[in-house]
């Protein structure tokens, strides 16, 4: 499903056309290279530090806000020819998400956009005119979309109308880069369990499926590693004795590289003549780049205290292993860890609610509650399931009510056997008040009332 928006925040972008020169990803100081970047966020200073490396004789770059940034972006937002660096901060659940951006000038340009709860992927030009467009994504709802996820994107092209696309499930991780080679980025969608690709182009129905990966590898975005001009999918695989970078380089064929320790993130980009491989190894605040005679320079660049944000835009924060996850959401609203204004369980001695694994119609968990929670205020409007991180990892849905004492039904999309792999889970429900209900589920193939 499409749908265009027009929202009139976006008229910092500037309309260069389809002729724009391509800007390597990652490229903060406009000489034609990647640039290695480290964030901190002091949420006790309240502050965001952002750290540029932009070569071995050239200035770094070195930009911080006056507040905690709750996501991390970068981008060609202006069309001039770098990358620009940028946070996403969340005031309140009740307040959309406020962007500053640093511009030209050297001053934020700030503006809101998203809503907490969404996920901030990289940002990338889906377009086609060289300038970076903005992108949120969504987890459907109960009666729309549930399980999927939504795509917003901001149109440069347009004047920052809005995209709507239903793309991905939502324990897919998310991401958005050019895996044809065309210059203009696609959706990507990769799905955990089988390390399944999936690619779309924003305004086509072609879906590409590539299956590159195992559980428990490191992915890293499809990137133009042996330099015939075409995106090739790369993970990374902890072996016991270092990390190998295994490349896919087409149908038939691939390429590995020893890369680090098991424990190091490893990063592509540009840092030199063409694209290859860098890593960071936390413990030590190392950082090596590896050119294309295998030689390693090796530096210090960061401590452990600090988010690393790869040339392509993802972010790998402190206590991320680079492992495969399900997004994270933006802020404490509704599709946030922490975003509870109730925390409560379904142990109330056979009274109102009850957890019960298998339902007798869907043989998956059905959960029941008091009838106010059908309607009126108190309503439910959202069901989230959590994981034992706080995230996000199906949508439940409203059945019926009333039947079996007056209680009102809700449905669990998946078997309480596979849900034990993320337990503790966490039923968290949204409510027609604007609140947010949390029942924990220690258990779930154990029946709770």
């Amino acid at each position: 499903m499409k749908k265009l928006i027009l929202l009139c925040a976006f008229t910092f972008f500037i309309s260069v056309g389809p002729a724009a020169a391509q800007v390597e990803l990652g490229d903060f100081n406009g000489d034609g290279t990647s640039d290695l970047s480290v964030a901190f966020v002091d949420r006790t200073a309240g502050t965001t530090a952002w750290l540029s490396r932009t070569g071995d004789t050239l200035a770094p770059g070195f930009w911080t806000w006056g507040l905690p940034g709750d996501a991390l972006v970068s981008g060609h937002f202006f069309g001039d020819g770098r990358y620009y660096p940028g946070i996403v901060y969340v005031r309140s659940a009740q307040t959309p998400l406020e962007w500053y951006i640093k511009n030209p000038s050297g001053t934020d340009t700030f503006f809101h956009y998203g809503l907490p709860g969404d996920s901030i992927p990289n940002q990338a030009d889906m377009d086609c005119d060289g300038v970076t467009d903005l992108i949120v994504v969504r987890n459907g709802s109960a009666g729309r979309f549930p399980g999927f996820r939504l795509w917003y994107i901001a149109l440069s092209s347009a004047g920052g109308a809005v995209q709507e696309d239903v793309f991905g499930l939502t324990t897919d991780r998310v991401a958005a880069i050019d895996v044809d080679g065309d210059g203009c980025a696609e959706q990507v969608a990769l799905r955990g369990d089988s390390f399944t690709w999936f690619s779309k182009p924003l305004f086509s129905t072609n879906v590409g499926v590539v299956q590159w990966g195992l559980p428990g590898d490191k992915p890293l975005l499809p990137q133009d590693i042996n330099g015939d001009g075409t995106p090739d999918y790369i993970v990374s695989r902890p072996t016991g004795a270092g990390q190998v970078a295994f490349v896919r380089t087409g149908a038939d064929s691939f390429e590995t590289h020893q890369i680090g320790s098991d424990t190091a993130v490893p990063i592509v980009g540009k840092f030199s003549q063409r694209n290859f491989f860098a890593w960071t190894e936390r413990a030590t605040g190392f950082t090596a780049i590896r050119n294309s005679n295998d030689r390693d320079k090796v530096f210090p660049f960061t401590v452990a205290a600090n988010a690393i944000i790869r040339p392509d835009g993802t972010v790998v924060q402190p206590d991320d292993d680079a492992r495969f996850s399900a997004d994270p959401p933006t802020g404490p609203g509704p599709g946030a860890p922490g975003g509870c204004d109730v925390t409560t369980d379904f142990i109330d001695g056979g009274g109102n609610a009850l957890w019960k694994p298998v339902s007798d119609n869907t043989r998956n968990p059905v959960f029941l509650l008091p009838s106010s929670y059908w309607s009126g205020s108190q309503g439910v409007s959202l069901i989230e399931i959590l994981d034992r991180d706080g995230n996000v990892i199906l949508n439940g849905s409203r059945r019926t009510c009333c039947p079996n004492s007056g209680r009102a039904h809700f449905d669990v999309p998946e078997r309480a056997s596979t849900l034990n792999a993320s337990a503790p889970i966490t039923v968290r429900l949204a409510l027609n008040n604007g609140t947010t209900e949390c029942r924990s589920v220690p258990v779930p193939t154990t029946r709770y009332d």
